[in-house]
This record gives C-alpha cells, sequence and structure tokens, in this order.
C-alpha cells in the first residue's frame, strides 16, 4: 500500500513539473508593453500635440489631469493656463498594460484688460509712453495709506513735459454702459491732478481729471459722463503742467458710481445722512437724541435701503435738531427747503435758520401722519445762514421717534402780495377797453373752444410786469383741436371807421412751458373763426414772467368789430401748455402803414460816425451777399416802433448756399481803433423773418470774405416777425484798422431758405451805448443801457438798500442804474439787481457766453460787497449751475467789465439764464457801497 502512495507522488510531481514547463512556455510569447509620450506645447494658445512613443500597445487611455479624457492615439488638445498631470495607459489584447505619466505647465500670455493689478506674470503690463514719461513695474515701495499690500505696482517717472503720459491698449474694451467709474490707486508726495482720457471707442473721447492730494497712497474715482465702450485708457500726471517726479499706480479698477465712498467732510445741503466721511453726530446736536440709522421704514417715497436721520423726541416744548453747517445757505435766489420725514402722528414741522446775514427766518408745515412724506418750506430772505434748526411739533409736547431724509434746496415759492384790480371795463360803448378781470364773473371770462379751458385765477406770477391779483388761465389740453382759443362777444362793436377809435391793444401774457406766438383776432361776427376779420401776431420771448405785448390795427379804417379771439400756439398740436393773459387794454398810439423816410446818410468814417440807413437804392449802399445768398434794399416789410423807416436790406439765405455765406461791404475810409477819439460801438436794427439766431458783425482789415485780422462780436435776435436793436460792442479793441465789415446770420450753419433784414448801422459812443430813447436789446439782455428812463425788463430787489435810475450819471445816452448798499449795527441791507431767466429757447450747454457792462463805484466801506452771479435756469423751476464771475474792483470813472464762460455741458438752461448784481452790506456801522451801471450785454459768441 506504501509503494502505491509512494507511485502516486511520483506521477503527481511529474504533473506538476510538465504544468510549470508550460508556463515558462507562455511568458516567452507575449510582447512587452512600454508606455511613453512626448509632447509640442504652443504657448500662445495653450494648444498641445501629444505624440504617442508606446510599444507593443494598440489601446490607449489618456487622462489629461482636467477631468477630460482621450482614446486617441496622437491628441490634440487645448488647456488654459495651469499646471497639469497627464498619464497614458497603454494595453494589449492580451491583457498587458503599463501607465506613463508627465506634467506640463501651460502659461498662456494675457491681455491688459480691467482690473488691473500688475501682479500677473502672465500679462505682459507694458504701455506706450510719450512725451518723456518712464515706465517700469516694481514692489511697491511704501506699503501705507489706501494701499498697504506687498503687491507690484507701476511706477512712472514724468520727465517734466506738459502733456507726458501713457496708454494701455486694453484687450477687453471698457464698456461705460451699466457701471461708469473708474477707481485707481494712486501715489504722490505732491498734490497734483491726474487725467484719465478712454480713446478708441464706439462714442466719442471722454476724459475726467481729479486732483490728487499728495499723502501718498489715495484711493481716486474718476466718472464719465458716457456709455460707449473704449479700447484705449491714457494717463496724464499733471497734464497741463510740468511737474518732473516718481510716482506709483496701481489697482485700477471699474466701478458702480453709487459705489464710490463719501469723502466729503463737510455738512452742507444736500444732506442725505449716506456719506461716511461725515461726523453727524459732532455736526447735528440740540436738545432731541439725534442719531444715524439703517432706513427702518422701507416704504412710499423712501423705500430705497438707505441711512436717515432718527429724532427722538421725550415730549418736551421745542425739542429740536440743531445743523451747524460748514457751508452756509444762501436765499439769494433758491427759496426753499425740502426733506422727507417719517411719522405716524400728524404735526406741525418748523424749519429755522439762524446765524445769518440777513434776521432768523422760520416756516411751520404739516405732516399728516401717514408715513414717509414730503414737506417743502419757503423762506422770504435772501440772507445766508450757518443754522438750521428742526422742530418736530414745534412748540408742542409730542413725544415718538421720527426719521428724516434728504434735506435739499429747492426753488421755493415766496408768494409776494397781489395788488387788487380797481377799475374795469369791458364794453366799448363805455370807453377804452381795460379788461382787467376784476371780479371772477362769467361775464369778464374769455371763453375757450376746441376742447380747451379757460379760467380766472390767482396770479400764479407776481412781478413788476404784471402785480394784479386775477388773471385768466388757458390750458391747451392734449388731443385738442388745433384751432382752438378763446374768445368773447363784445357788448358793442368796435367802430374801426371812426378816427376817435383807438386801434392798438396790449395784453399781458404769462407762458408757463414753452414761447410762442399770440394771435389777438377781431371779427365782426361771434367766434370763432368768422370772416372777414383782422389779426395781428406778437411774439412771447420768455418763460415764467409776464412780458406786455401789443397788437396794432392802426391800419386798419373799414369795420366794426364784435368779437375778440386769442389764440396761443395757433393751428399747432396741443400738448398740455399753459398760458395767462390779463390787462387787455385799448390804447392810442400806433405806426400805421406810412413809412418814415431816411433823412440822413454816412457810410464813409472819414465824414464821421456811420449811420447807414438805406437811403437810396443804390449799389454803392447795398451789402454784397456772398456764399450763393442774396442782398437788396426793399421796403420795410414790418413798420413798427423800433423800425418805421422805408428802406431796409433784404437776406436771404438760399437753400444749398455755402455755409460761411454773409453779407459784406468795403468802407471807403478804414476805420481807425488805434485813435482814442473813434466809438467802437455799433447799432444795428435786424427783422428775423423765420427763425432767431444769432448776428455777427465783423470789422476786417482787408476786403471781406474772412479775412484775418479780424474782429468778431456777437448778438441775438430773440423775436421772429418784430424788429429789434442789436448792440456790438468793440470797445476793447484798441489796435488795428479795419476797412471791410461783414454781417452773418446764422454763422456756418445750413442754408434752407430763411430771411433776415436789417437797418441803420450806427457807430456810437460809448460801451453798450446807443443813446436815448426806448432802450436797446444787447444780446440776451434787454434794457441794458437803462434808456427807457425806468427798469423796464429788469428785476429789483431792494431788501434794505436802494436801487434807482440815475439821470445825472451814465456811459453814453441819458440813464444808468444806480445800487446802493448801507449798513448799521442794527440791520444790514442786500439790493439785487437782476436780468432774469433771459435768452430760453436761444441758450444752450456748451455756450460760450460773454457779458459786459461798464460800471462805477463799488464797494466803499468795510462790510460792503459788491457781487455777480450768473444761474442756468430750468424752465420748470430751479438752477441748474452757478457761475461766479470776479467782483469788480472801486472805480472812479466809467470802467469796461467784461467775463466769459462756457455753459457746462448737460446744464438744463431751459429757462434761459439770469445776470445778478448784488450789494449785500452787514450789520456794521458805517457800511455802505455806490454802483452804477450801464451798457449791460450778455452775448453767446
Amino acid at each position: 500500500m506504501k509503494q502505491i502512495f509512494k507511485g502516486f507522488r511520483i506521477v503527481a510531481v511529474l504533473i506538476l513539473a510538465l504544468a510549470y514547463v508550460g508556463c515558462d512556455d507562455d511568458d516567452v510569447i507575449l510582447p512587452q508593453i512600454e508606455a511613453g509620450f512626448t509632447q509640442t506645447i504652443n504657448q500662445d494658445t495653450g494648444t498641445v500635440t501629444f505624440i504617442n512613443t508606446s510599444t507593443n500597445a494598440d489601446t490607449y487611455a489618456w487622462d489629461f489631469g482636467d477631468g477630460t479624457t482621450s482614446t486617441e492615439i496622437n491628441p490634440i488638445k487645448s488647456f488654459p493656463t495651469g499646471v497639469y498631470t497627464v498619464t497614458l495607459e497603454a494595453s494589449n489584447s492580451a491583457g498587458a498594460s503599463e501607465s506613463f505619466e508627465d506634467v506640463i505647465t501651460i502659461s498662456i500670455p494675457e491681455v491688459v484688460a480691467f482690473p488691473i493689478s500688475f501682479d500677473n506674470p502672465q500679462v505682459s503690463y507694458e504701455p506706450t509712453v510719450f512725451n518723456g514719461v518712464a515706465f517700469q513695474i516694481v514692489e511697491n515701495p511704501d506699503l501705507s495709506g489706501s494701499n498697504t499690500e506687498a503687491s507690484n505696482v507701476a511706477e512712472i517717472v514724468n520727465s517734466g513735459a506738459t502733456f507726458e503720459g501713457f496708454f494701455f491698449e486694453l484687450g477687453v474694451p471698457l464698456d461705460l454702459s451699466t457701471d461708469k467709474s473708474v477707481k485707481i490707486d494712486f501715489w504722490s508726495n505732491t498734490p497734483i491732478n491726474v487725467l484719465l482720457k478712454l480713446e478708441d471707442g464706439n462714442g466719442p473721447d471722454t476724459e475726467v481729471t481729479v486732483s490728487h492730494g499728495g499723502t501718498g497712497w489715495e484711493e481716486m474715482y474718476f466718472t464719465f459722463d458716457s456709455s460707449s465702450s473704449f479700447s484705449i485708457i491714457t494717463f496724464f500726471i499733471d497734464p497741463t503742467g510740468t511737474t518732473a517726479g516718481t510716482f506709483y499706480l496701481d489697482g485700477i479698477e471699474q466701478i458702480n458710481t453709487d459705489d464710490i465712498p463719501c469723502l466729503e467732510t463737510e455738512l452742507k445741503l444736500p444732506v442725505d445722512f449716506d456719506c461716511e466721511g461725515i461726523d453727524y453726530a459732532t455736526k447735528i446736536v440740540g436738545n432731541v437724541n439725534f442719531t444715524v440709522v439703517d432706513n427702518p421704514e422701507l416704504s412710499g417715497i423712501n423705500n430705497v435701503a438707505s441711512k436717515v436721520g432718527q429724532i427722538t423726541n421725550v415730549g418736551a416744548n421745542f425739542e429740536n435738531a440743531f445743523f451747524n453747517f460748514d457751508v452756509p445757505v444762501d436765499f439769494t435766489t433758491d427759496k426753499g427747503i425740502s426733506l422727507k420725514m417719517f411719522s405716524t402722528q400728524a404735526l406741525p414741522i418748523l424749519l429755522k435758520f439762524e446765524d445769518g446775514t440777513e434776521g432768523d427766518t422760520e416756516d411751520t408745515q404739516n405732516h399728516t401722519g401717514s408715513g414717509w412724506e414730503e414737506l417743502t418750506f419757503t423762506f422770504n430772505s435772501t440772507g445766508s445762514y450757518n443754522d438750521m434748526v428742526l422742530f418736530v411739533d414745534g412748540p408742542g409736547a409730542a413725544a415718538g421717534t421720527f426719521y428724516v431724509d434728504d434735506f435739499e434746496q429747492v426753488s421755493g415759492n415766496v408768494s409776494t402780495p397781489c395788488t387788487p384790480e380797481m377799475a374795469e371795463n369791458i364794453d366799448p360803448a363805455n370807453g377804452d377797453i381795460n379788461w382787467t378781470f376784476l371780479t371772477n364773473d362769467a361775464n369778464t371770462t374769455f371763453e375757450a373752444f376746441g376742447n380747451t379751458s379757460g379760467e380766472i385765477v390767482p396770479n400764479p406770477v407776481i412781478d413788476a410786469v404784471n402785480s394784479s391779483c386775477n388773471v385768466e388761465k388757458f390750458t391747451k389740453t392734449g388731443g385738442c383741436q388745433t384751432f382752438a382759443g378763446l374768445g368773447t362777444e363784445l357788448a358793442t362793436a368796435l367802430d374801426f371807421t371812426n378816427a376817435a377809435t383807438n386801434k392798438v391793444f396790449t395784453m399781458k401774457v404769462l407762458a408757463e412751458t414753452q414761447v410762442t406766438e399770440v394771435t389777438l383776432r377781431l371779427e365782426r361776427l361771434p367766434f370763432p373763426d368768422t370772416d372777414p376779420a383782422q389779426d395781428r401776431v406778437a411774439t412771447i420771448t420768455q418763460v415764467g414772467e409776464w412780458q406786455e405785448l401789443t397788437f396794432d390795427f392802426s391800419d386798419v379804417n373799414t369795420g366794426t368789430y364784435k368779437s375778440m379771439i386769442i389764440y396761443f400756439e395757433r393751428n399747432q398740436p396741443c400738448d398740455g401748455d399753459v398760458y395767462y393773459f390779463d390787462d387787455i387794454k385799448q390804447v392810442a398810439g400806433g405806426v400805421g402803414t406810412t413809412c418814415t423816410p431816411e433823412t440822413a446818410e454816412n457810410i464813409d468814417p472819414a465824414n464821421g460816425d456811420i449811420n447807414w440807413t438805406f437811403l437810396t437804392n443804390d449799389v454803392n449802399t447795398t451789402f454784397e451777399a456772398f456764399g450763393n445768398t442774396a442782398g437788396e434794399i426793399v421796403e420795410n416789410p414790418v413798420l413798427d416802433a423800433v423800425n418805421s423807416s422805408c428802406n431796409v436790406e433784404k437776406f436771404t439765405k438760399t437753400g444749398g448756399c455755402q455755409t460761411f455765406a454773409g453779407l459784406g461791404t468795403e468802407l471807403a475810409t478804414a476805420l481807425d481803433f488805434t485813435n482814442a477819439a473813434t466809438n467802437k460801438v455799433f447799432t444795428m436794427k435786424v427783422l428775423a423773418e423765420t427763425q432767431v439766431t444769432e448776428v455777427t458783425l465783423r470789422l476786417e482789415r482787408l476786403p471781406f470774405p474772412d479775412t484775418d485780422p479780424a474782429q468778431d462780436r456777437v448778438a441775438t435776435i430773440t423775436q421772429v416777425g418784430a424788429w429789434q436793436e442789436l448792440t456790438f460792442d468793440f470797445s476793447d479793441v484798441n489796435t488795428g484798422t479795419y476797412k471791410s465789415m461783414i454781417i452773418y446770420f446764422e454763422r456756418n450753419q445750413p442754408c434752407d431758405g430763411d430771411v433776415y433784414y436789417f437797418d441803420d448801422i450806427k457807430q456810437v459812443a460809448g460801451s453798450g451805448g446807443g443813446g436815448g430813447g426806448g432802450g436797446t436789446t444787447s444780446g440776451l439782455a434787454q434794457n441794458g443801457d437803462f434808456e427807457t428812463g425806468d427798469f423796464t425788463s429788469w428785476e429789483v430787489f431792494e431788501n434794505g438798500g436802494s436801487i434807482t435810475i440815475d439821470g445825472v450819471e451814465n456811459n453814453g445816452g441819458d440813464w444808468s442804474g444806480k445800487i446802493v448798499a448801507t449798513g448799521s449795527s442794527a440791520a444790514g441791507s442786500n439790493a439785487t439787481l437782476k436780468q432774469e431767466r433771459k435768452g430760453a429757447g436761444v441758450v444752450n450747454a456748451g455756450d460760450t457766453v460773454q457779458i459786459t457792462f461798464d460800471y462805477l463805484g463799488g464797494a466803499t466801506a468795510p462790510g460792503a460787497v459788491i457781487n455777480i452771479q450768473i444761474f442756468g435756469e430750468i424752465q420748470a423751476g430751479g438752477v441748474s449751475f452757478t457761475e461766479n464771475p470776479p467782483s469788480p474792483t472801486f472805480a472812479t470813472t466809467w470802467t469796461p467789465y467784461t467775463y466769459t464762460f462756457t455753459v457746462p455741458n448737460g446744464a438744463d438752461v431751459s429757462g434761459g439764464i439770469t445776470l445778478q448784481f448784488n450789494s449785500p452790506c452787514g450789520a456794521v456801522d458805517g457800511c455802505n457801497s455806490t454802483l452804477n451801471l450801464d451798457n449791460v450785454s450778455i452775448n453767446i459768441l
């Protein structure tokens, strides 16, 4: 038995040995796999081409290390910048496999794009430099201020040239459609201006200049008025100056304008409590608990998350929040203060101003307790005040918590007592018509027709032209008939066959929304539009103030007229415009139909001052039109009080003419402006048939056209269909002789057939002179030489001083305006004289405007000041900008004054501009000043 098992063991060993021999034979026939790859890298694009070097494999599995795979033999793969471990597993059908991996680094160069930090090694930050600037990237040399991080910054070295700088070409355009501000960190150890300019965009280039305080690293914010995209950003350090030195730049990024932190530290209007730079706790005190908190009542008119002022009353009398302003509140022009207030109690709110140049002033408005409400307070003062005091419940004892927000100065509406109407006549049988709207009665109301409305209302604007209490309001309701107007049937017909009948009518008008033509129509039968009839048209030339128009029927000698019709914007679409009219009076006068023949003329300076009257229709006295336009001497088409002469020159800007077109003449003798005796002021009467425009009078040394050297002066036609006298003042020119005289209407503007007339070109004495009779209009100013003998077209506010017409002192003509300021320890004064809201519809943002005047005297004692201010008027109310020309120095003889400025871009001047002369005198014994003004002009250059 043991032998059997022994044999079994031998057999088993033999079998096992044979098996091992078989396995060794299989290993020998399998191929050996070697996995491997190489690659080529395009670092500009991040594209990698893999070259598979594996052997004895027929299947490949790639893992690119970024979550993607491939089974291609030689894949091509694009990577973003980064470091990747790429693995290749190679295998064959017999089941053998091997892996190989390699690390690749991708570094794709990046374009310069916002934000710019100078720390990305992939970006080439080298800009284009010009005019001497040196630029390099360095480590931040001063870890302080707004840039405490160790990082790379740009070093800029100025050589000291003007307008040296550098620019980046952006790989991704800077889009200002939403976020319009750029923030930078900038280092300088001297105060300096930095200008950022954006160029190469889909809109006009735009630039902003910001001042650096010179304290090292500071954040600077540039906000652009554009919605375009730009591909170039240019930096100028001290653009117009010659500062040399080293500066550093970092952290250039685009932000939303709302995210600019408030760096203001002064408390001044407007106040919204959102400026983190103002220490409200220190500057707002009083005897209430006042603090600044997040708005806890997001509702109604104040539903946006922001900071508000919280006032907690304990219930004592006259609890108040006391605002100590760093910048005084001046009520010279805008007399209103609006604020938002939250209260659940109906309470009186008292707002008071103290510590001012005039006595304390206050106003009370009632809050209804409905939550957030806007209250507007009006102050009858022209003073300037340092302190504002807010009393919740005034003298009452209401307790509770209240919130205030958005204090701002607004135009306000200080009521002036009206002058009650004393008499009225609406029946021609009782004498001349004097329609004053004495009573609010149906019999005295003009009836509106054409789906419009008319009613007698309180006078909305009490001014020097019309201070009466009752006027009629006319509303051209949107969608009304274009023939709409107002009319009345007279009790007795006007008999124009009677030589004793007065045929001139005056009417006071006020346009609330826009200038327009006004038609007065007389009909023989009841209105509306019943022929035969007589129409006369006059033009409203200003908005927001009363103006007296004249309608002259003197040339009508037949017919009796029973109906009177008034049209505003006759035959024009209705869009809700509002007009007021008053004091329709039948008066004597009128120029009639007979012209006044010219009796004298001088067109040669050798014979004295020029007096070009077109006495004869002669080629020698005709200005020659050039630029494919036409000029001819014709009969005066409009005989009125300004110009009733027979002959005038007509100028037609023929459609398609050259834009430089005008008229000119060569004088027989040159005007010698080196001679002190030469009068250098010219007046000219003009009539626009089709549109208002600027008129340029150009004096050249050689024959026209457009031959330099030359002198230009510009004045503005402000009305259509009526003669107007313009003034062109060359008083500041003391060199040169001038042989040619050129006249441009709508200079450099397209030609579309507009027609103009001109007459009576006169050379007169004085700066802006013009002599007595009627008062001149110089550009936008009216009655600037006071030759009406009164303050027609001026607004007068004596305010404790005096403003009078002076018949002794003048600088040409018979009159001047005189402002006297006086003060004592008991009270001061603040006399103010204004050319208010001139040029509505004519002056525009971006216009260059020049004011000139002659003056005598000035501030003469301590406490007296002479101020000149210019305001941009918004048609709906309010001021869009303020310009403060330098005060005139004291003068013992008549002295010319000229100031030129540009209306800011974007400014709303729909209501025109206001020129104000202001002479405050403090509450100081002996304080006094006297200022005479003459020949005031406002011209658009």
